[in-house]
């Protein structure tokens, strides 16, 4: 459980186990979408494959495929 305020950084320990750790699913739970945006466009630059799920996410089977390198 991480609790901080803006701008200190969180991003840099949501990324750590997931970079350590190549292959594995890492779980984030935000409350805002504007921040899950951000969290997503953050990870990608690492080239962590990301997704964020809230309401607008379609109920089609397409964001869950997973393509594998």
């Amino acid at each position: 459980l991480i609790i901080a305020g803006t701008r200190s950084g969180k991003t840099l320990y949501l990324l750590t186990p997931i970079l350590l750790r190549p292959g594995s699913v890492s779980i984030t739970i935000s409350p805002l979408k504007c921040l899950q945006t951000a969290q997503v466009i953050e990870s990608e630059k690492f080239g962590v494959k990301t997704i964020a799920i809230d309401e607008d996410t379609p109920s089609d089977e397409a964001p869950w495929k997973v393509s594998h390198m």
